[in-house]
């Protein structure tokens, strides 16, 4: 098989993958009352109003090993402070369980 298309349809794999872990992820987020609002492609935006809660998350998460990114002011208008998650098509199922074990233990 050539190269190039060897290439092209192992990333259609790929592409799927990372469909698969952005949709697990975001139905995975909301069935635990997280706002999670539409981004673009595979960015979840998270969103917790205020800056104090974005970075306060980001840190609980980072330390069971989930590194998001918390967005506040003046990145983002005042009151929309977020956490942007983004899987990678190398996010499989059981590291997107892991990240949801994550999200639920660092919101109590």
């Amino acid at each position: 098989m050539p190269t190039a298309l060897s290439l092209a349809l192992e990333a259609d794999a790929r592409r799927a993958d990372l469909d698969r872990a952005t949709t697990a992820l975001a139905a995975g987020l909301a069935a635990l009352g997280y706002d999670v609002r539409p981004g673009l492609g595979p960015i979840l935006p998270v969103w917790l109003g205020a800056p104090d809660a974005a970075t306060s998350l980001a840190e609980r998460l980072r330390q069971r090993d989930v590194l998001v990114r918390g967005i506040r002011p003046p990145t983002v208008p005042a009151g929309t402070s977020r956490l942007r998650v983004v899987p990678s098509a190398l996010t499989r199922p059981e590291l997107v369980e892991r990240a949801l074990e994550a999200f639920a233990e660092a919101a109590s």
